[in-house]
């Protein structure tokens, strides 16, 4: 069974007198842990983020990708984390209020993205050409003269 060295003791082991192999493969052990709590807090992070696409997704339909540019949009005008963007709007479905800030940044990000989409579809709309009227010279519709 792995057993796990708390931070503080694997300090005082680097700091202690070791052959110069302990101390390589000490150091790597510390920095190989410290990558893995970071990994483990990027998926813990990663799944409450992927909800808050889902639910960006939900009030305004779009994909993935535009509500991950939206909640990265309020990150940046928050000047808050996306990790903390996304765990305020998941907590709001249970009762909790968004701060203030982030809720003005939604509706303004979810304004543009509306826009956006509309300019989108207005973009890639076929064009009706124009038909040109009968020119009857006012006397009902243009027939054509027998010879």
């Amino acid at each position: 069974m792995h057993q796990v060295t708390p931070p503080r003791e694997e300090q005082r082991l680097l700091r202690t007198e070791h052959p110069a192999g302990d101390v390589a493969l000490l150091v790597e052990v510390v920095e190989l842990r410290a990558r893995n709590q970071q990994l483990g807090r990027a998926l813990a992070s990663r799944a409450v983020i992927d909800q808050a696409c889902g639910m960006v997704m939900a009030l305004a339909p779009c994909s993935s990708e535009r509500a991950w540019d939206l909640l990265v949009d309020v990150s940046q005008h928050c000047n808050i984390k996306l990790r903390d963007v996304a765990a305020a709007l998941v907590a709001s479905t249970k009762d909790r209020t968004l701060p203030e800030p982030m809720q003005r940044e939604l509706r303004r990000a979810l304004r543009r993205l509306e826009i956006r989409q509309i300019l989108t579809q207005a973009l890639h709309q076929p064009t009706v050409q124009p038909t040109q009227p009968h020119r009857s010279h006012g006397r009902g519709p243009a027939v054509p003269r027998l010879p």
